[in-house]
């Protein structure tokens, strides 16, 4: 019987001190991040979803002015658009929006995906707000017109 229980005792201090270990190594790394981690300062972020017909979620514009806190320098602008389409087939060429400006073009490179970023801004966009209209063309053919919106 006693070494029944000196052997739970033992397996439970291994447990105890794993789950002690674990939480004291989240710790040091939440500690980490605030001593170390790059602080952004956002000056406005927007984002239009497009949807399939069946509601899901097959792509998103993303556009963001932001700068780190500990950096010298102005705000930059960030933009990204991740989309997901049958039409978007190689070599064709995908447009971005924004009311009547165009603000990204990028050709397709693999077959049913897009992924364009800053790397194909054409215009700057220092103040978007929402409610403005995110057109997405394809080969002049618009496949989706959503509102920004806040992120």
């Amino acid at each position: 019987m006693d070494s029944i229980l000196k052997t739970m005792e033992t397996i439970f201090s291994y447990v105890l001190n794993f789950a002690l270990g674990f939480v004291a190594f989240i710790a040091l790394l939440f500690i980490f991040a605030i001593l170390f981690g790059k602080r952004v300062i956002k000056k406005w972020e927007f984002e239009a979803n497009f949807y399939n017909d069946k509601g899901k979620e097959i792509g998103e514009f993303d556009i963001e002015m932001k700068k780190y806190a500990k950096e010298e320098g102005d705000f930059s602008l960030e933009a990204k658009l991740r989309l997901k389409h049958a039409d978007l087939l190689m070599g064709r060429v995908v447009q971005v929006f924004l009311d009547d400006v165009l603000v990204m073009e990028g050709t397709v490179e693999k077959e049913g995906k897009i992924w364009l970023k800053n790397e194909h801004l054409k215009s700057d966009i220092n103040d978007p707000h929402e409610g403005q209209i995110c057109r997405v063309l394809c080969s002049s053919v618009e496949l989706f017109s959503e509102k920004l919106i806040k992120d």
